[in-house]
C-alpha cells in the first residue's frame, strides 16, 4: 500500500523520465466538439418545433436553419474523428 508521501515521491522521481505532459490528449477535443454540436442540434430542433407549434413561423425557420448548420458541423467533426 502506497501512502500519500510515497506517491508524491514516486511521482517526483518519474517526472524527469516521462517528459512533459501533452496538453492535447489525441481525439478528445474533436470528441467534445462532436458532443457539443450534437447537443446544439437536438436543442435547436426542439426549439424549432416549439416555435412552429406556437405560431412563430419565422422564429421556427431560424431555428431550423440553426439545426441544419449544427448538423453539418457535427458531420464535419465526425469526419475529422474518423
Amino acid at each position: 500500500m502506497i501512502l500519500y508521501g510515497e506517491a508524491a515521491t514516486l511521482t517526483a522521481q518519474n517526472m524527469g523520465r516521462t517528459g512533459p505532459t501533452s496538453t492535447n490528449p489525441g481525439g478528445a477535443p474533436w470528441a467534445s466538439l462532436l458532443v457539443i454540436a450534437f447537443l446544439f442540434t437536438v436543442i435547436s430542433a426542439v426549439v424549432a418545433g416549439v416555435s412552429v407549434r406556437h405560431g412563430m413561423r419565422w422564429l421556427g425557420w431560424g431555428w431550423t436553419a440553426t439545426s441544419v448548420l449544427s448538423t453539418l458541423a457535427s458531420a464535419y467533426v465526425l469526419w475529422r474523428l474518423a
